[in-house]
């Protein structure tokens, strides 16, 4: 799951929490350029983002009511924010991973195991 906040955007202040653990092909598909003859597919891949992959956000209606996390209401939005927001979470799908723990001082490093183990 990744927390991601629109900072210096447009959308100052939305933050929305979004899976992360998708197939390659999955990933592609939602990579891949709309067109008129696949209109009725990318409303499909929109509703199924929001359904599946969207998890929360901090969005709140005109009146002030919170909007809930669904593909409906991501069809909803203007369509800036709909494609700001898919953007975003394709942009964290494809980002670089956080680093790793620093390796542990108590054990053997992969050098000394490999060096050991060509001596014996």
């Amino acid at each position: 799951m990744a927390h991601v906040v629109f900072d210096g955007t447009e959308y100052d202040g939305l933050e929305m929490y979004v899976r992360l653990d998708i197939t390659m092909d999955r990933y592609l598909t939602f990579k891949g350029a709309p067109t008129e003859e696949n209109q009725e597919y990318l409303v499909d891949l929109i509703k199924l983002f929001g359904d599946q992959m969207l998890d929360s956000w901090n969005l709140d209606g005109e009146d002030g009511e919170p909007i809930p996390a669904t593909g409906d209401n991501l069809m909803g939005l203007p369509i800036y924010l709909c494609l700001e927001i898919i953007k975003q979470w394709l942009d964290e799908v494809a980002g670089t991973p956080a680093p790793l723990e620093p390796p542990s001082s108590d054990g053997l490093q992969l050098a000394e195991v490999s060096t050991s183990a060509q001596e014996g």
